[in-house]
């Protein structure tokens, strides 16, 4: 059994890799930006391995690594690192094809879906050997707004902020934006990664600001770490909002409990929530903690509490406010 499956998976890079190009030499404009990013990176001080808790400890050792990878490699490439693909970059999933499914079947398939998501070169990720136009990061991102979507009957591109709390190296927020988005998105996340995430879409041609230029802009992203200036803005905002959206795949569940606290605290008035989360993380039930959550969240909230049937052990939590 496990040499079939192997096989299978040389069989899937070769195919994947037949459709790989390699990257031209940087233009001057993608210079900048590199040196932007390695910029900031070297105002960022490496993380020690000193944490209480096994996740956080991990979290600093890929952190430490994405030091020494942004210092000596291309980071036009910084798909194919190790550091990328084993936190935030689905490649080679068994889930992939389904979700890939579920996306050509789709009534919206040839009016939204198949360019949402066709991909870029900022980063040079793996083209996916069924649809070599994009990646199954993509295809995967792209599904979570399907089933959200469906779920609650509701457009994601109607929403005017969005907060997305663990954000990877952007690429939520690319799909977001390319889907019609036209509002404010928020990333909340670890100095690197924010540094990251900036680079990124910054090369995609979106306007990301920084806390100072953010709340003047009726549109755009702002990528912070700060929780004190995240729950300053978000509550300016609120004031006047009531289509706000969480967003939080496979990172609120992962994180102690006290942080869940302090970030649900800061989106209690939020209208929609978009989490997809481990049944089980370390020494937390994630299927109690969310079952308790969402009965002292808010009376006039309908939850969608889901496992995915083609992703075990995890599950799927939708909600909408019934105001909506």
């Amino acid at each position: 059994m496990k040499l079939v499956k192997k096989v299978k998976k040389g069989y899937h890079r070769f195919r994947t890799l037949l459709h790989d190009k390699p990257l031209a030499l940087p233009s001057e404009e993608e210079c900048v930006l590199i040196e932007e990013l390695r910029a900031v990176f070297l105002t960022l001080p490496v993380p020690g391995i000193d944490c209480h808790s096994e996740a956080g400890n991990k979290w600093s050792q890929f952190v430490q690594q994405l030091h020494v990878l942004l210092k000596n490699n291309d980071p036009r490439e910084f798909l194919r690192w190790d550091v990328i693909l084993e936190t935030m970059y689905a490649f080679d999933a068994p889930y992939s094809k389904s979700e890939f499914n579920s996306l050509i079947n789709n009534p919206k398939w040839e009016s939204i879906w198949k360019d949402a998501i066709r991909e870029c070169e900022i980063g040079h990720p793996y083209p996916y050997y069924l649809f070599p136009d994009s990646s199954e990061n993509l295809i995967h991102h792209a599904y979570h707004v399907l089933r959200f979507e469906i779920e609650t009957k509701a457009l994601i591109k109607d929403c005017d902020l969005i907060f997305e709390f663990g954000g990877g190296y952007g690429s939520m927020c690319r799909l977001i934006y390319k889907l019609g988005f036209k509002g404010k998105y928020i990333i909340f996340d670890f100095p690197e990664f924010s540094a990251l995430q900036t680079y990124f879409l910054k090369s995609l041609g979106l306007n990301v600001y920084n806390s100072d230029t953010f709340n003047a802009n009726q549109s755009g992203v702002l990528c912070i770490s700060d929780i004190d200036m995240l729950r300053q803005i978000i509550d300016n905002h609120n004031s006047d909002s009531t289509n706000s959206l969480f967003l939080a795949t496979w990172s609120i569940s992962e994180t102690p409990l006290s942080v869940r606290d302090t970030i649900f605290d800061i989106t209690k008035q939020f209208a929609f929530y978009l989490i997809a989360y481990q049944q089980s993380f370390g020494e937390v039930n994630n299927k109690e903690y969310f079952r308790k959550w969402k009965s002292e969240y808010s009376l006039d909230m309908k939850w969608f509490d889901q496992p995915m049937s083609h992703h075990k052990g995890n599950n799927y939590l939708f909600g909408r406010a019934n105001i909506i």
